[in-house]
């Protein structure tokens, strides 16, 4: 019975000795660089040792945090004793690998033998560095942005640039142009009439690939802001037809581009019939100038004039013919004195 088991716990030794000799090592002759952009390849060379001879399907996947997918698949033979070398490529397009990125590994196997490479990275971003002059802009300026776009691989990017000027979540504006080896530049006029305030200047490049779906990508956004010009000023009468022994009410209101008021301030002249000058003041814009208009001004058009930030407007009113008369008797006499205007 010792005997025996003597010869059980030998051959239990022996076993352990002999089959890691008949494992399969699966070798990857070349590491994957550390950093691969959606577009590019990925080539796996890897040689399959095996001590005996064996059949079986050689696979390799790509996984990606808890998603993978089969790339290549092929049936294998080899004798005792034989290597092989397999050469196979990894193209990075949507199609074969979906939308797998971030950290990754390839993972081959033959039979229950397997064994993966390095963790590498698989990348849709594109860096973008911009050049823009300034960023305070008039209504009809030209704006000019340059850059420089270089995807995560360190390899320059080609595809096309978006520039578009957003407020809030509004695009108002929107141009493109192409991204050649990594370099843009892109121009834009802006409207004449666009509303002054902060605005975000959003540039995005991106690539597309055969099929017309973008792959990589990248944005960043500058905080512009556009001025208020002063483009209209504008007379307004309370009423453009006025009484003797009441006040003329008038003010000057100045307008911006898109046909907002901007405080400031305005020369106001009141001219008669005869072009004299009654009245010459300076006051804020949008606030009424009240002038009194005597009994006996002859019925006329007068006129307004109003200056302010290098615009200069002319408006006229009217004043109104007015009958009135008062009536006294002294002594026998009547006396008649004409209190209108004609």
């Amino acid at each position: 019975m010792e005997n025996k088991k003597g010869i059980f716990s030998i051959f239990v030794i022996l076993a352990f000795l002999i089959l890691p000799l008949v494992s399969a090592e699966i070798i990857f002759n070349q590491q994957p660089n550390s950093v691969y952009n959606l577009g590019d390849v990925v080539s796996i060379s890897t040689t399959i040792k095996y001590p005996a001879a064996t059949t079986g399907t050689f696979q390799m996947d790509l996984l990606c945090g808890s998603g993978g997918t089969n790339f290549y698949k092929n049936g294998v033979s080899l004798s005792a004793g034989e290597q092989k070398n397999i050469e196979s490529s990894l193209i990075l397009s949507k199609a074969i690998i979906g939308n797998l990125v971030g950290t990754c590994r390839i993972n081959a196997f033959l039979g229950t033998d397997s064994k993966s490479t390095n963790n590498f990275e698989i990348s849709n971003l594109v860096n973008i560095q911009s050049n823009i002059s300034k960023t305070d802009f008039n209504p009809e300026e030209t704006m000019t942005i340059s850059g420089n776009a270089i995807k995560e691989n360190g390899n320059a990017a080609n595809g096309y640039v978006e520039l578009s000027i957003l407020d809030g979540n509004s695009t108002i504006l929107l141009k493109e142009s192409t991204v050649n080896n990594g370099v843009f530049s892109v121009s834009t006029i802006f409207p004449k009439d666009m509303k002054s305030g902060n605005y975000v200047l959003r540039v995005k490049v991106y690539e597309k690939d055969l099929s017309g779906e973008e792959t990589n990508f990248g944005s960043i956004d500058i905080n512009i802001h556009i001025k208020q010009v002063p483009t209209n000023l504008e007379i307004v009468f309370e009423n453009s037809e006025v009484n003797p022994r009441t006040n003329l009410k008038v003010k000057a209101v100045l307008h911006d581009q898109s046909g907002f008021n901007i405080d400031s301030t305005t020369f106001l002249t009141i001219k008669n019939s005869k072009g004299k000058i009654l009245e010459q003041v300076e006051i804020p814009t949008d606030e009424f100038l009240e002038y009194p208009v005597l009994y006996n001004e002859i019925p006329s058009l007068w006129k307004v004039v109003a200056v302010s930030n290098k615009l200069t407007t002319e408006s006229s009113f009217r004043i109104l013919e007015v009958e009135n008369a008062t009536i006294k008797i002294i002594n026998k006499t009547v006396l008649i004195t004409n209190t209108g205007n004609i």
